[in-house]
């Protein structure tokens, strides 16, 4: 038996996935959830896009294991924070195994839906207000669909977790598959965190704009092998016009390790005013610069999500 938070668990065949390494990532997601309620009407919907992992060629419900982050938003967020709870998986063992991790937790069997499906399926033909993904690789495939999804509600805005597990291609040295997934390609150069971050987010925006819908970024963080950024999507073409001035090139002086920003364009009133051409060499050493990438100058953190929030808070008296 294993506990995190006010869940506990079972391990091995008693079918429930559990992480160590991924407590931060709960922990802050749940106190994300109660932060981003505070500037939403009425109760969230939460739905848990990768509910579930198998193991192996396993195909028995003891081969299947139940991911812990559902069980611990129901247990967790009172209701007036977190309404439906929905877990989705495609195994068909799912909805027997998530019963009985929500027994074994003293929670009524309404009170996380399963949805035995591909979560394809559910981000097409419902509207939640939260949507959690956390695969085992790339979120981007599912990001298109998510923000259709989250911009549905009658709210026309909703929050997305998005998790990187990819992070050899986002920090690492995959440089070249950036750009099928990202739309850009990372060069050399210092910050390769906050370069990660950045480029995670410039492929968010890109796919927020082809479907005319802004995205905020609320939060990011980067932690040993993935990343996690929590960003609000919402419908308005209005705040799409302006993404061409929260994106840039990021050039890098090779001889001393200087690295330079340069937007496309700046606002100015209601227009997008083109910028002066980039610099040419460096400042410091004037040895030619070097092209790295594009990516977002959006800020990575901001309110509701940036300001103390108290563990306590996050969870139900």
């Amino acid at each position: 038996m294993i506990s995190e938070g006010l869940a506990v668990a079972s391990l091995g065949s008693e079918g429930l996935f559990y992480n160590p390494a991924q407590t931060q990532n709960r922990d802050l997601t749940l106190l994300a959830l109660n932060a981003y309620a505070s500037s939403f009407p009425g109760p969230l919907s939460f739905f848990d896009a990768f509910a579930a992992t198998g193991l192996g060629n396993q195909v028995s419900l003891e081969g299947l294991l139940i991911r812990i982050r559902a069980i611990r938003s129901r247990l967790e967020l009172p209701r007036e924070v977190l309404g439906e709870v929905v877990a989705c998986d495609v195994h068909p063992d799912f909805p027997a195994a998530l019963k009985r991790s929500l027994e074994l937790n003293a929670l009524p069997p309404d009170s996380v839906l399963a949805f035995n499906d591909d979560c394809f399926t559910l981000l097409e033909s419902r509207a939640f207000n939260v949507i959690d993904i956390d695969p085992f690789s790339s979120p981007i495939p599912y990001v298109y669909k998510a923000i259709r999804c989250a911009t549905s509600s009658p709210q026309k805005r909703g929050l997305l977790c998005l998790t990187f597990v990819d992070s050899r291609i986002l920090f690492g040295p995959q440089r070249d598959s950036c750009f099928h997934l990202y739309g850009t390609l990372r060069g050399e150069g210092c910050m390769k965190e906050e370069v990660g971050l950045r480029t995670a987010v410039h492929g968010v925006s890109r796919l927020a704009g082809v479907l005319g819908k802004s995205l905020k970024v609320l939060f990011t963080y980067q932690n040993h092998y993935y990343a996690r950024a929590f960003v609000e999507v919402a419908s308005s073409k209005t705040e799409c016009k302006t993404l061409v001035s929260k994106v840039g090139n990021l050039y890098s002086c090779l001889a001393c390790g200087l690295q330079y920003q340069h937007t496309f364009c700046r606002q100015s009133g209601e227009r997008n005013v083109i910028n002066p051409l980039s610099p040419s060499e460096c400042v410091g050493c004037k040895k030619p610069l070097s092209l790295s990438e594009i990516i977002s100058r959006t800020p990575l953190d901001r309110p509701p999500l940036r300001h103390p929030v108290r563990w306590e808070d996050a969870r139900r008296s």
